[in-house]
């Protein structure tokens, strides 16, 4: 009877990185969800906020996947004293263990760091690509935490497609897809980018005047001036 205990005990505190660790499984092994549908699904995304997703990939960053304590703290010391809840928090849902002085990643935390990761390496190369001046890495770290690796994937296939493209100004139709953001603006077209307006996605013309623009995009409407719709360009 004591020996059902503990191993009813020990399955109820392994449940949670279990399931985690199972979807991350179905994702690797060919599942087209998405990183952010899967957290959805789970309820686990509004548990997963930025900094969460930050201290997982600083520790899958370094070698043997390990950061010292008094490390991890000092990087993100301007967190108004958070670290330490962040920190249990994700000890207590067996994303992350300390041995020693030492914080290292479970099974289901590596799993989710290697995604994010992942996820940061696609967009930073998409940017390089762009030719944009500014700095890729740090684009990248803004953006990781807005864009699945499922929508960085069809914006790198639309946007073979950009030659094609018209300008938003000069788009005569009331719906298209974007195939380009076309901005020298680093720090404009990554706003762009964060709030869905990139390539791949389906963009509605609302109302056009003679200096602005009313569009909808994933249901969320924004007004924008001439300058930024001529930098956005569609296929129908």
């Amino acid at each position: 009877m004591e020996r059902r205990k503990r191993k009813h005990k020990r399955h109820q505190r392994g449940k949670g990185a279990e399931l985690y660790h199972k979807r991350y499984i179905s994702y690797r092994e060919g599942s087209k969800k998405s990183f952010r549908g899967i957290l959805q699904r789970s309820d686990i995304f509004q548990k997963f906020k930025r900094l969460e997703e930050d201290i997982l990939k600083y520790i899958y960053e370094h070698e043997d996947k390990k950061v010292e304590d008094e490390k991890l703290k000092k990087i993100f010391q301007n967190i108004n004293g958070a670290i330490e809840q962040i920190v249990n928090k994700l000890i207590s849902e067996e994303f992350i263990i300390k041995n020693d002085n030492y914080y290292s990643l479970t099974h289901a935390g590596e799993e989710i760091a290697e995604l994010i990761f992942r996820i940061h390496n696609e967009i930073e190369e998409y940017i390089k690509g762009k030719a944009l001046s500014c700095n890729a890495h740090q684009m990248a770290h803004i953006l990781e935490h807005k864009l699945t690796e499922e929508q960085i994937e069809k914006m790198i296939i639309i946007s073979k497609f950009k030659e094609r493209g018209v300008s938003l100004t000069d788009f005569k139709l009331l719906s298209g897809t974007i195939v380009d953001v076309a901005l020298n603006n680093c720090s404009i077209w990554t706003k762009l980018v964060s709030v869905g307006i990139f390539p791949g996605q389906k963009i509605y013309i609302l109302n056009r005047t003679t200096s602005n623009y009313l569009i909808e995009v994933k249901n969320s409407k924004f007004a924008i001036d001439r300058n930024l719709a001529d930098g956005i360009f569609l296929i129908p």
